[in-house]
């Protein structure tokens, strides 16, 4: 197997901070007649120089580390280890990973013309059978004129956009870009540019173009390029950005004078710096230009609930800080060996991939929300096209099951035995709300599952419907042949041609069992219409119950009479035939 590498040595590089940015999104077929195939997706990617990527602890030093941090049933469902197989792929949720070298520097240009170059190690992509895929860009900051903590802040803001989060009315995307949206960002090979102006450029016109029919938010073309042609307008797939404008950010610094600070215990009021610390703060929720939460009561909660500080010590300058939001991943640290050595690559390898399963799952999450909601607003409790019905209902059907198996192979209350590693992921867990959002959304699944169900029950229920007023209609008919019999005493004299002397005397007999016959059919025909009346009266107000509706047939001034007749024809005939 061929594998990618990116020119990038890290070992030969003074690194200052680490960042991945992190992109899902939803991918749909473009033609809403058909369903999305992943298998198809994954053939379609390989001519666009994605090269399929495979897992093996001998890569690596920390591949290894990444096979041994995570349990093997999370480690195989999300970071696959052999080529795609019938049975490899009954077991593995990620059908496909891919990696790309496009380029060796990420350059982020702001409006003011302050220019962020990045390495590039690697662009990699995740493809789940959710329709879930995760574009990831991992970067090193190896500038020192760019390694201040506002630095930092603006690298996160301003390189994690993929869309403008608003458009001014009066200044279009100047505003914008003035608070956290680049001017352009440029992927370079060699100090070459891969792509043109109109590619690399966040302009109005590509967003927010009065011309275009296009009536979905537009993602930054640089992103479509370097996923490439399938989606393109002219290729077959096209990409929904899943949670909103940012890219989930993945950030490790190395900073002394920060980490000492945070650390210092403030004894007038009682806490750690770090809590009532405004970078802190604005490092955890990608805050690049100025602090967005200015109450410090609240600044002071937010912070506390989204702070790992297992490693933050009073009496030491060294130390490790960890924040977890719905938006980032990120961690402060002193710039010692240990903390550049191994604490740096344990957040760029294994808390890279802790955030990727994490971001799957809130993804796929919505994802499936999105489809209940599409799905209910077809249901039509009503509707008395059955084949409509049918295809909801099988629609709904695929979701569960899709569901179930996500439950059964991405959904993890643990992904690793390591005490910090189980702590961080239970309050990322708790921060993302994902325990909640889950339990809505099997609420809403099993709500759907029973609303169509019972929608199909219904027009089964007509159906039988039919089949028993049908069955109603001959029950008077077969009860009166079942009494009199097929061979009718008064008509086997007829056809006997009145031979015989009892005829003449048994003649009254015959007259009242011809009036009685009669009348018992009469009988027979109101009391069906009768019935059929009242079950369509039912049916229509959805409330057929057949013994009440049997009992209220009966009832009518013009019923009784058969009713009585009938009765007397049963007791004649029992009459007749045992003293005739």
């Amino acid at each position: 197997m061929e594998m990618v590498e990116s020119p990038t040595k890290k070992d030969d590089l003074n690194i200052f901070s680490t960042h991945s940015f992190l992109f899902p999104f939803v991918i749909e077929a473009k033609d809403n007649k058909q369903k999305l195939n992943i298998d198809i997706l994954k053939k379609k990617l390989l001519p666009e120089k994605w090269k399929p990527k495979y897992f093996s602890l001998h890569d690596s030093a920390w591949e290894y580390n990444k096979k041994s941090y995570f349990y093997d049933h999370v480690y195989n469902a999300f970071f696959p280890e052999t080529p795609e197989t019938p049975e490899t792929n009954e077991t593995n949720l990620v059908t496909a990973c891919f990696e790309k070298y496009f380029g060796d520097e990420f350059k982020i240009t702001l409006e003011d013309q302050t220019e962020y170059k990045l390495k590039i190690d690697k662009i990699s992509l995740f493809v789940f059978n959710t329709s879930i895929g995760i574009l990831c860009f991992d970067l090193l900051n190896t500038d020192d004129k760019h390694a201040s903590p506002e630095d930092i802040l603006k690298i996160n803001d301003f390189g994690r956009r993929v869309y403008p989060q608003f458009i001014s009315e009066t200044e279009g995307l100047k505003e914008t870009k003035k608070k956290f949206l680049a001017d352009r960002i440029d992927i370079l090979d060699k100090g070459k540019k891969i792509f043109p102006d109109s590619i690399s450029e966040f302009t109005e016109e590509w967003f927010f173009n009065k011309n275009d029919d296009q009536r979905k938010i537009k993602i930054a073309p640089y992103i479509l390029h370097i996923l490439g042609n399938q989606f393109l307008t002219e290729g077959d797939f096209s990409i929904k950005p899943i949670i909103d404008d940012r890219m989930f950010t993945v950030c490790w610094y190395g900073n002394d004078d920060k980490m000492r600070f945070l650390q210092t215990e403030l004894h007038d009021q009682g806490s750690l710096a770090f809590e009532r610390d405004d970078f802190w703060y604005r490092y955890i929720f990608v805050d690049g230009q100025s602090l967005c939460c200015p109450n410090p009561f609240m600044k002071r909660n937010l912070i506390k609930q989204t702070t790992y500080d297992r490693w933050v010590s009073t009496d030491q300058s060294e130390g490790s800080i960890f924040g977890l939001s719905r938006c980032s991943l990120v961690c402060l640290t002193d710039e010692g060996t240990f903390s550049k050595d191994v604490i740096r690559n344990h957040v760029y390898h294994l808390y890279r991939s802790f955030a990727v399963i994490l971001l799957a799952q809130r993804a796929s999450i919505i994802k499936f929300s999105g489809d209940v909601s599409k799905i209910s607003g077809n249901v039509k409790t009503n509707d008395k096209d059955s084949q409509v019905q049918k295809e909801i209902n099988e629609e709904v059907t695929a979701l569960n099951e899709n569901f179930i198996r996500f439950i059964n192979r991405m959904w993890f209350r643990e992904v690793t035995a390591q005490e910090q590693g189980i702590e961080m992921y239970s309050m990322a867990q708790m921060n993302m709300n994902l325990q909640n959002q889950l339990e809505d959304l099997k609420s809403e699944i099993s709500q759907l599952y029973e609303s169509t169900n019972l929608v199909m029950q219904k027009q089964a229920s007509k159906t039988s419907t039919v089949i028993n007023i049908i069955s109603i209609l001959f029950f008077p008919i077969t009860l009166i042949s079942s009494i009199w019999g097929m061979n009718l005493y008064f008509m086997n004299i007829f056809y006997g041609g009145f031979k015989g002397t009892q005829v003449p005397a048994r003649m009254p007999y015959i007259t009242v069992t011809i009036i009685l016959f009669i009348l018992s059919i009469v009988f027979s025909i109101s009391y069906t219409i009768k019935i059929f009346d009242t079950v369509n009266q039912k049916h229509s107000a959805g409330q057929v119950r057949w013994k009440k509706t049997l009992v209220s047939s009966f009832k009518g001034i013009g019923v009784w009479l058969p009713a009585i007749l009938f009765l007397l024809v049963v007791t004649f005939l029992i009459w007749i035939n045992f003293f005739r």
